[in-house]
């Protein structure tokens, strides 16, 4: 059996134990300040939907506050039997995949997670691996995979959650999670 570690009330595998956790009452954004640097790795994850009049969109991350062109990333992605892919060199943003707004049926949030092994080593450039999944409607479901990488030693002392594609200030509603979690 693997090793647990129980943080706030909560078991999680493999060592993993909660930071921060960012539940929202009303419409915001969300963000992680001063990420400690006592982890080997973090990940976030949780349940978002976003306040746009739109189904869904492209959601995305920056470390840092970076908005240089300092991402690259490729992502696959899958609804129904229709499937894509799609690469970008020195983006603005990490896009960690589609989320479910304000146009999708109603009490639908979409499930996410954004792993970042080695997110405080000064010797390399950050690697993140990220997955959404946005159901729209019935029939109309998204899932998203992306590996990407931030062109930058330094530590990762901040994530913040963003809007769309172009790195828009679009919030999330009331009922949006978020969870920093760290594995030492």
């Amino acid at each position: 059996m693997s090793r647990q570690d129980r943080v706030a009330g909560r078991v999680q595998p493999r060592g993993w134990f909660v930071i921060q956790e960012v539940e929202l009452t009303g419409t915001a954004a969300i963000s992680f300040a001063n990420v400690p640097q006592s982890c080997v790795d973090i990940r976030v994850e949780g349940v978002l939907r976003g306040a746009a009049a739109a189904a869904s969109a492209m959601h995305v991350v920056r470390f840092n506050s970076d908005s240089g062109a300092n991402y690259d990333y490729e992502e696959v992605y899958g609804s129904g039997a229709s499937a894509g892919a799609g690469f970008t060199a020195a983006g603005t943003y990490a896009p960690m995949g589609l989320i479910a707004h304000a146009s999708a049926t109603a009490n639908i949030f979409s499930a996410f997670e954004i792993f970042i092994p080695g997110y405080r080593d000064s010797t390399h450039w950050k690697q993140y691996l990220a997955r959404t999944q946005a159901f729209q409607a019935a029939g109309l479901n998204y899932v998203v995979q992306i590996g990407g990488q931030w062109r930058s030693t330094s530590a990762i002392t901040q994530i913040a959650l963003l809007g769309n594609a172009a790195g828009g200030t679009t919030t999330f509603v009331a009922g949006s999670r978020a969870t920093l979690l760290g594995r030492k």
